[in-house]
């Protein structure tokens, strides 16, 4: 399964976490997207430790990767948990060259759970950047994550590519399991097959794609 949060806190996305917590008992947590800062990813982790505690899962249970090329086997966890980021491009490239974008595949083929928060989301998609850039084309279809009404961004988005289109606000999420999206959270999940076409989907609401 695939797990995609709209990018809000973690009250917001509460309802999706619990699903992925819930499903896994030993989490790969990769926050390579996020940049090191002064204090180097010490609040990546204290942040996710705190996501962990709300739903009552041991951190113990978590490995945390800032070097990706040192990950041997996806396949020793039952739930991939990618963080968001600042830059989607380097985001992309870190993933593809360090090899963890091809084991990624395996992993999802094999029925392993991903879950992608805000970036980490849009990484698993068709596009990148609502162009034409492509993205690790797990899902078949895109990702828009944070939204807030701006009609603009879809615009661009059809402009350039065909695969329809999850818009996400920062308080919704979807699952993505056996070609079917459930909608998860507390906002509705916009699913768009055209600049026309789309239909929204309320809680616990289920579409084929």
């Amino acid at each position: 399964m695939v797990f995609i949060s709209g990018g809000g806190n973690y009250r917001q996305s509460a309802q999706l976490d619990e699903l992925f917590f819930r499903m896994s008992k030993n989490i790969l947590y990769i926050p390579g997207g996020l940049k090191r800062n002064f204090s180097g990813y010490e609040e990546c982790w204290k942040w996710f430790g705190t996501v962990c505690r709300e739903h009552n899962f041991n951190t113990s249970n978590v490995d945390m990767y800032l070097f990706l090329d040192a990950i041997k086997d996806l396949n020793i966890y039952d739930g991939i948990y990618i963080g968001g980021a600042s830059d989607m491009d380097w985001l992309y490239n870190i993933f593809v060259n360090s090899g963890v974008a091809d084991k990624l595949q395996s992993y999802f083929s094999m029925g392993g759970n991903i879950y992608g928060g805000s970036a980490g989301g849009i990484l698993l998609g068709q596009s990148l950047d609502l162009q034409k850039k492509n993205a690790l084309k797990l899902l078949p279809f895109s990702i828009l994550s944070h939204y807030s009404g701006n009609n603009t961004e879809i615009e661009s988005y059809f402009a350039n590519n065909t695969h329809p289109i999850v818009i996400l606000h920062e308080d919704s999420g979807i699952v993505y399991h056996d070609k079917t999206i459930t909608s998860v959270g507390l906002n509705p999940a916009l699913v768009f097959f055209s600049l026309t076409e789309y239909v929204t989907l309320d809680n616990n609401i289920t579409i084929e794609i």
